[in-house]
């Protein structure tokens, strides 16, 4: 049935719809020009996939793939047995030592490592990265992966087997935290005092105590079950006078390479490496930058945790690395030639090897080694990951000048407080 006027109300009500029926305010701007229709086949760009979005990420963080075949960290296992090493790749590669070597494996690592070790039963590898995160892999098992074990805040520097069942680990941070193993989601305690990040870790089984070295050119005692700092040693004190007298002896003859700065204030030493002797309770520390190794001795005297300052071994140029072998050798590795050099351990002191030693071959070792110039030559180039944490420290410094006062104001607030609560405490008795 249709309505009578049905058809003129429709066409009515679309002029009304229509967009120009009602005229537009003058107080209103133009209206904008229409869009054109768009391309029946046009699509927007479709966003890459998210694995894309995070190579692209990683590759600008410098966690990509493409490194050289420099080898960041490497060490031996407790019985010797096994050797294991990481390079700029991201590959942990394990060997087994004896006559004639063999490759067991070479495992991928998500981050560029810091630090190796084995546990004391050999039965594991522990890697540090540059994340923050300590790695487990198996030496029984060579083809797993490894699994997570712990991690930090920020950027692991060194790990180190404590007594059974604990591990040390060092930060950029300043803190050593001591956590349980192998369930190491459980920590025991922390280690705080240093006021610049941790650099080296150095266990000794003999007292059961931790050694640990720093950017603050300090040696620090601690009793890692609780964590209670027992001594503070501060090498900026035997390193100024050794390179004092360094730079006013012009008979000498020993090169000049700019290492013979201050180390006190602002440019404070770091300490590079650390290595120990247990059966002579004898720390050897050698400093970023510096042609100079101090050795200490471990001094244990009822209460007393202790490290007195024996020797001071004077070399040619920086000094890279240094280690003690199971013979009791300290071997050091120099920037200029000649790069390594051995010392023998007579009752009180390093000395350097001699053709008269009853290790004599030794020396054929050595001078092998040092006939390979061009190794050391492509080593040189390469930039320390200290020289990284110190122009990090100077970038922090120069970003906040102020930063050091308000620390003064703070010490000033403490002592004000102590000397209030103390005047407190004698009234009221």
């Amino acid at each position: 049935m249709t309505v009578e006027g049905e058809g003129r109300d429709r066409e009515k009500w679309e002029r009304m719809a229509s967009p120009g029926y009602y005229p537009r305010p003058a107080c209103l701007p133009a209206r904008p020009p229409a869009r054109p229709p768009a391309r029946p086949h046009a699509r927007t760009p479709a966003r890459p996939p998210a694995r894309l979005r995070a190579d692209e990420l990683s590759r600008k963080q410098g966690n990509d793939d493409s490194g050289t075949d420099r080898i960041l960290a490497s060490g031996y296992s407790t019985t010797g047995q096994f050797f294991a090493l990481c390079d700029d790749h991201k590959v942990l590669s394990l060997w087994k030592t004896g006559q004639k070597w063999t490759k067991l494996s070479s495992r991928q690592l998500t981050r560029r490592c810091t630090s190796v070790r084995f546990t004391h039963s050999d039965d594991a590898i522990l890697v540090a990265d540059k994340s923050g995160d300590a790695y487990s892999f198996s030496t029984t098992s060579p083809a797993e992966d490894g699994h997570l074990l712990l991690g930090h805040v920020s950027m692991l520097l060194d790990l180190e087997m404590c007594g059974e069942g604990l591990v040390a680990t060092s930060d950029r941070d300043e803190k050593i935290r001591i956590s349980h193993y192998p369930n190491a989601h459980s920590i025991e305690t922390f280690c705080l005092g240093h006021k610049d990040f941790v650099s080296q870790l150095h266990y000794n089984s003999k007292y059961d105590l931790l050694v640990s070295g720093s950017g603050d050119g300090t040696l620090r005692l601690w009793d890692y079950h609780s964590g209670t700092q027992l001594s503070v040693t501060d090498c900026c004190h035997q390193l100024a006078e050794t390179l004092s007298r360094r730079s006013c002896d012009t008979s000498s003859g020993q090169p000049n390479n700019g290492n013979d700065g201050c180390v006190t204030g602002a440019n404070r030493a770091c300490v590079r490496c650390m290595t120990g002797c247990q059966t002579r309770d004898i720390i050897v520390v050698s400093f970023y930058q510096l042609p100079v190794v101090l050795v200490y001795s471990l001094r244990v005297e009822g209460e007393t945790r202790q490290l007195e300052h024996t020797q001071t071994l004077q070399v040619d140029s920086e000094v890279w690395h240094v280690n003690i072998d199971s013979t009791g050798h300290l071997w050091v590795v120099l920037q200029s030639r000649p790069h390594v050099a051995i010392y023998g351990h007579d009752t009180k002191q390093f000395v350097p090897l001699s053709k008269t030693d009853d290790k004599h071959h030794l020396l054929d070792i050595v001078d092998t080694i040092n006939s390979d110039t061009e190794f050391f030559q492509d080593a040189a180039t390469e930039e320390s990951l200290l020289n990284v944490l110190l122009n990090k420290r100077t970038f922090d410094a120069a970003k906040d000048p102020s930063s050091a006062k308000r620390n003064k104001r703070k010490d000033g607030s403490k002592e004000d407080e102590l000397s209030t609560a103390a005047k407190l405490a004698h009234v009221t008795s």
